[in-house]
């Protein structure tokens, strides 16, 4: 199965095709348009379920669901992969703009937001930010506020976090730095269910990533 994003067309969707005739499964509206996106940068897939970034450079109004909350920058989403139905969309935080592409680990999505994109630049302003969700709710039960301009994806090996930031193209050139976090991986209880499973892992990586945040 193939998973196919739109930038800049005037229905930015995700959609669904077996590989095998092409034929699509599922399209939806994921996410809102914009100069850099939309949808673009790849997205994150994890047995049912399809995470990505709407980007939303433009800052059009969109309504986010299950909250009904109307928002005007980027957010990160979550998509049934079987039917294409929406499970969760939340706001980007500080309300930021985000080109980051994001990754699963375990119950939690790990992303972060670029900079503030405001309408009508040709760049994001400020620096980016750290993120980790829920990957069942998309609630955000961290996010850090970082050196510089955040513009790319995010390596995961073994127990170690790694990206950098700091930027030069569209952008001004901004240093930044390399980040390593090494982060602490507790599997779901046995015969628990999945959802509560999620929430106490997700509380026991953000406790070590704040111990390591602070030694960092």
């Amino acid at each position: 199965m193939a998973i196919i994003l739109q930038k800049r067309s005037k229905r930015h969707s995700a959609s669904s095709r077996p590989v095998s005739k092409g034929l699509m499964l599922w399209a939806i509206n994921a996410a809102p348009g914009g100069l850099e996106g939309g949808l673009s940068w790849g997205v994150a897939v994890e047995k049912d379920t399809v995470y990505y970034t709407g980007i939303n450079t433009d800052r059009h109004n969109f309504t986010l669901f299950p909250s009904n909350e109307t928002v005007s920058n980027s957010i990160f989403g979550a998509i049934n992969l079987k039917d294409g139905s929406t499970k969760w969309q939340i706001a980007a935080p500080r309300n930021m703009s985000s080109t980051v592409i994001l990754v699963v680990v375990k119950d939690v999505v790990l992303t972060g937001t670029s900079g503030d994109w405001v309408e009508g630049s040709l760049y994001a302003k400020e620096p980016g930010d750290f993120i980790a969700l829920n990957k069942f709710t998309g609630e955000i039960f961290r996010y850090d506020v970082l050196d510089a301009f955040f513009h790319a994806g995010i390596a995961v090996v073994k127990g170690y976090v790694m990206f950098g930031t700091g930027y030069g193209g569209l952008e001004p050139l901004q240093n930044g730095s390399f980040h390593v976090l090494n982060i602490g991986s507790t599997p779901p209880a046995s015969g628990s269910d999945a959802g509560n499973a999620g929430g106490n892992n997700v509380e026991k990586q953000a406790d070590e990533l704040d111990r390591l945040r602070d030694e960092l």
